[in-house]
């Protein structure tokens, strides 16, 4: 019975995949205002305005939102996530390039511009984990 195990094991068929799941809740949303686009990124180079490993668009239909990533393998990850407003899928600045929408970071933001990832990193090693954003 050992060695079938091992055998098993040595051909991929006992091969364990961690599939996880990532709930971000969103509090502030203007409701009925656009949509909020969310990323979720695992490579620090794109943070926060390159490719995420995945993204979401979901309508502002209420002041909190909850939004599902799943299958995810462990590892270390950042969510950048804005409300866009007037759904012209960009984030609108003023001439001073301050933000005009709402938006929100994982961990703290920076004090000029978004944060590193490294400030807005969170490690995802349970089954399920909720990380929760307010956005302003």
């Amino acid at each position: 019975m050992k060695q079938a195990i091992i055998l098993a094991f040595l051909l991929g068929i006992g091969e364990v995949s961690i599939a996880s799941t990532v709930t971000v809740v969103i509090n502030g949303v203007e409701v009925n205002k656009g949509n909020i686009r969310i990323g979720l990124f695992d490579n620090p180079a794109e943070f926060p305005h390159g490719e995420p490993k995945m993204g979401e668009t979901v309508a502002s239909s209420l002041p909190s939102l909850k939004v599902h990533f799943t299958d995810l393998p462990h590892g270390n990850y950042a969510i950048a996530l804005f409300q866009d407003a007037n759904s012209n899928e960009i984030l609108d600045k003023n001439f001073l390039g301050i933000p005009k929408e709402k938006y929100g970071f994982s961990g703290k933001k920076g004090f000029f511009g978004p944060p590193d990832f490294v400030d807005a990193v969170f490690t995802l090693k349970t089954d399920e984990q909720e990380v929760l954003i307010d956005i302003d």
